[in-house]
């Protein structure tokens, strides 16, 4: 329904708006009497979906003269695999303790992936699960986390189409360099972990970890000989309104530790005078998301800064508010704000209900 680029000067004024489509080009120049040092540049874009209507806003700061901006998104498509057969493959005696437990078989090849939630069976767990077979036909790399917090894999290979193969968990072996990570109450959890093998030029899933029970514990991370490197997210909500998120692509941490949530005061809501006060000292960038819903029609807008710069915004283009009458931004409500510590580590304060 429409995208557009917004410029800002750093005492809030529009200085330019321009309509684009994909693959556009758009070059915006101040006029003699307007040489500001920084730019807010907005992205802009309208979606209308089974007469659902999206508006949403994403505001870059700091943006200065001759700087190239690119809101283009990735074509490259996915390397297709040709399925030429499946197994099912079980495993069996899985000690079902209190401890998280997962499934995943990967063999490095997109959609060559699979989980399973598994099905207790008193003091043991059994996974059962249906594989697919590619014409590469590489090893699959099977990992368990078992209920006693163990997280252990097995490599199989020589598998052929409708086979049916079950395994002992006492055949797993234990990942290398094993890491605990306690983890607290919480109202949810998320761990994703791949390995990448260079030499294959491969990703292989190892775990992708998810909880929402009120419960703490511990999980653990480890090593596999063949992977050069390692994609780690981990996300936790130890309160409904306070969010964790540590995310790399290279070795493993060595620890990870949950920042106790810090204090949080707006004392100005709008999206246009944004103000408030923490006692968070060592972060880099933040970035605070507006949103309000009515009825079919969302608006919502994320403006992110670095730590020391409040961006102003003195308005938005008057005919793009007539020509998108629900866009609603003064009736915009503060839903979160993010906090980067660091290039891994993140939290987000969601505002009260």
């Amino acid at each position: 329904m429409g995208s557009w680029i917004i410029v800002h000067g750093e005492d809030g004024e529009v200085i330019d708006y321009k309509p684009y489509a994909d693959g556009a080009i758009l070059i915006f120049e101040a006029l003699e009497n307007e040489q500001p040092n920084k730019f807010t540049v907005t992205d802009f874009f309208v979606n209308e979906f089974l007469g659902v209507v999206w508006h949403r806003l994403e505001s870059y700061t700091e943006v200065t003269e001759g700087a190239i901006l690119d809101f283009s998104c990735s074509s490259e498509e996915p390397v297709s695999n040709t399925v030429i057969g499946e197994f099912s493959l079980t495993v069996n005696n899985v000690p079902n303790g209190v401890s998280l437990k997962e499934f995943v078989a990967s063999n490095g090849q997109n959609g060559g992936y699979a989980y399973s939630t598994g099905t207790p069976n008193g003091a043991t767990f059994t996974f059962t699960s249906s594989l697919k077979i590619f014409e590469a036909q590489t090893d699959y790399l099977i990992s368990v986390r078992d209920g006693d917090g163990g997280f252990k894999y097995y490599v199989l290979d020589n598998y052929v189409n409708g086979g049916s193969y079950i395994i002992d968990y006492s055949l797993f072996s234990a990942f290398d360099n094993l890491i605990a990570v306690d983890y607290p109450l919480h109202a949810k959890l998320r761990l994703s972990l791949t390995g990448y093998d260079e030499s294959e030029n491969s990703y292989y899933y190892l775990s992708n970890l998810t909880s929402s029970g009120d419960f703490g514990g511990s999980f653990q991370l480890g090593t596999y000989e063949n992977f050069d490197q390692y994609r780690i997210l981990y996300n936790i909500s130890p309160y409904t309104n306070y969010e964790y998120e540590y995310s790399d692509f290279g070795a493993l941490p060595s620890t990870l530790i949950i920042p106790d949530q810090p204090s949080f005061t707006i004392t100005n809501e709008s999206v246009f005078e944004f103000e408030f006060s923490t006692n968070l000292e060592d972060y880099l960038e933040k970035t605070s998301e507006w949103v309000f819903q009515d009825g079919n029609y969302t608006t919502s807008w994320r403006i992110g800064s670095v730590k020391d710069y409040s961006p102003k915004l003195g308005g938005f283009p008057p005919n793009l508010i007539e020509m998108y009458p629900n866009l609603n931004l003064q009736a915009l409500e503060h839903n979160n704000i993010e906090f980067r510590l660091n290039e891994k580590e993140r939290i987000t304060i969601y505002s009260a209900d």
